[in-house]
């Protein structure tokens, strides 16, 4: 069993080399190679680099996707396992991980569908904040 940990010497050379620019200093590195991002600014450059490494392909239908049509997704579930790694080659010096994947868009504020790959894979669709709002309070959309 993996213990799972922030690996605080790779993080502060993540931070201090520019990989990590989050000003709160929360995206990190654990123990076993993986990347955890956060803020704005961290997600976001990951985000482009996924949709330009994959050249805006969908993982799952293969079609391609303008950026606002698509999702950054994560393979994997729970909080330890649920990396940003996109071919990353781990701390075991052999294994590369890649735990995101570029997906069709669930998000219906950007023009996703309920039946969108990346809705499939979750089974649920993304609705507007106002939509939702309004369904709430039981008012016609």
């Amino acid at each position: 069993m993996h213990e799972y940990r922030r690996d605080e010497v790779a993080t502060q050379a993540a931070y201090a080399s520019g990989y990590f620019l989050d000003p709160q200093k929360r995206s990190y590195i654990n123990n076993l190679g993986h990347e955890f991002r956060f803020g704005a600014v961290d997600v976001g450059h990951q985000r482009a680099l996924l949709y330009y490494r994959v050249r805006g392909r969908c993982k799952d239908c293969g079609k391609k996707l303008a950026w606002a049509q698509g999702d950054m997704d994560h393979e994997n579930k729970t909080t330890k396992t649920r990396c940003d790694c996109f071919d990353r080659l781990l701390a075991d010096g052999v294994t590369r991980c890649t735990g995101i994947s570029w997906r069709c868009t669930m998000d219906v504020r950007r023009g996703g569908r309920p039946d969108s790959c990346h809705a499939k894979k979750h089974g649920r669709e993304i609705i507007s904040d106002r939509k939702a709002r309004r369904d709430a309070a039981g008012r016609p959309n």
